[in-house]
């Protein structure tokens, strides 16, 4: 939970304030996000996977038809979904390949 505030925190100072973030099990708490959305009395949300890879959890309890999941909480909402984790991202590889080449050089050094 300390690193999602803390990244939020990062979002904010660049003047990225509309971002959430909820963990499937753990904190931060979706419900809790999701009220700050109904407070925003916003028409739109996008959910976005902040995930490597994107597998059952993403498909089923954020994304899934049932009535638990967290797209069904966000009836009356026009929603928008990335069905794919930032693995499939190649900015994100990109980034990760950057940060660990960075790494290994600075074990070597």
């Amino acid at each position: 939970a300390a690193q999602y505030a803390q990244f939020k925190k990062c979002l904010e100072e660049r003047s990225l304030h509309m971002v959430f973030f909820a963990a499937v099990e753990g904190e931060p708490l979706w419900k809790n996000v999701l009220e700050q959305i109904r407070t925003l009395r916003v028409s739109r949300v996008s959910l976005i996977p902040f995930m490597l890879v994107a597998g059952v959890h993403i498909r089923e309890e954020v994304l899934g038809e049932n009535s638990g999941s967290w797209r069904s909480c966000l009836s009356g909402y026009e929603v928008a979904s990335v069905r794919e984790g930032l693995g499939y991202n190649n900015a994100i590889l990109a980034l990760y390949a950057d940060h660990i080449r960075s790494a290994l050089h600075a074990l070597h050094n």
